[in-house]
């Protein structure tokens, strides 16, 4: 049984691996669909270019499927949730079935059980999270390219382009993919739009509500920019600064989290007679379970208390 789960955890990953690799630009796929073996004609092209706009406008009247497809949308990931549910089935599964036929125990299988159920979605939202702060670094910088290509006369798709080329990603892939979907009849407003819930940041939102109402009520575009640059730029300054003052509860956290385990490690090894009372024993184990639960919830109360909100 453990052998024929671990081979289907081996084959679902390879599923998945091929699955993302081939999660390219929506573009690129319906291009390459329009024209499978090279022969780009134009009315292929153009075929290509209305099923994306409606597929785009169906995604922009529905946003996205639900929190979890938003936020997959923001770890840069492809929109289908139904793959971290199956890996996170399958990592549950396996895990809790191997170590219940190692130890015959099922309080610790269903403990490694929902480690695994759980594995898929925290590293999906360390992605996201990595991800939206490399964005909102690289912001300023591409604000800057597109306020300047403004001011010498470009359009803002060509500004956009420019910025796109310039930087790296994940902005840059994001803003390549609004200058692709305007050159495929999707509007400005809704491009933004898609762009403000991809990134999931205050700096996208600010972005997309500077740009639209300057297109609705007029006005410099380029001195908008600036302004936004220059706000980012000093909530970029303030942000360091508070990290650097609770940098001392945040480390606090880190130590009176890890300290128990560490001294529990320690007795194990120097005296195993010690510690076996709390595992061969349920009120050991219960002892230990209410311990662990007790932890885990002081780590998110100190996390609340640092957290940076703004």
């Amino acid at each position: 049984m453990i052998a024929a789960v671990l081979v289907a955890a081996c084959a679902f990953a390879a599923v998945f691996l091929v699955a993302a690799a081939g999660g390219g630009p929506v573009v690129q796929r319906r291009l390459a669909e329009a024209a499978p073996h090279g022969t780009r004609t134009t009315e292929a092209l153009q075929a290509a270019a209305r099923k994306t706009v409606a597929r785009t406008r169906r995604r922009g009247r529905r946003a996205l499927p639900g929190a979890l497809g938003a936020r997959l949308a923001q770890a840069g990931l492809p929109e289908r949730p139904w793959i971290l549910v199956a890996a996170g089935a399958v990592l549950a599964a396996g895990g809790g079935l191997a170590l219940y036929a190692a130890l015959g125990d099922l309080p610790p299988a269903l403990f490694v059980a929902a480690v695994g159920a759980a594995a898929p979605f925290l590293w999906m939202e360390v992605r996201r999270r990595a991800r939206m702060r490399k964005a909102g670094r690289q912001f300023p910088q591409a604000l800057d390219m597109v306020a300047s290509a403004l001011r010498a006369g470009h359009a803002f798709a060509a500004g956009l382009e420019m910025a796109a080329d310039e930087t790296p990603a994940p902005l840059g892939r994001e803003l390549r993919r609004i200058y692709e979907e305007q050159s495929l009849g999707l509007s400005t407003g809704d491009a933004l739009r898609h762009l403000a819930t991809r990134l999931g940041t205050m700096d996208g939102r600010l972005f997309t509500m500077a740009v639209i109402i300057q297109r609705e009520a007029g006005g410099n575009l380029a001195e908008v920019l600036d302004r936004i640059r220059e706000t980012i730029l000093r909530r970029i300054q303030l942000e360091g600064q508070l990290r650097a003052l609770t940098a001392q509860g945040r480390y606090s956290g880190w130590i009176l989290s890890g300290m128990p385990v560490v001294l529990g490690l320690l007795i194990w090894f120097l005296n195993p007679g010690y510690m076996e009372r709390l595992i061969d024993r349920p009120v050991g184990r219960a002892l230990l379970a209410g311990a662990g639960g007790l932890q885990l919830l002081g780590c998110l109360i100190i996390r609340r208390i640092v957290r940076l909100q703004y």
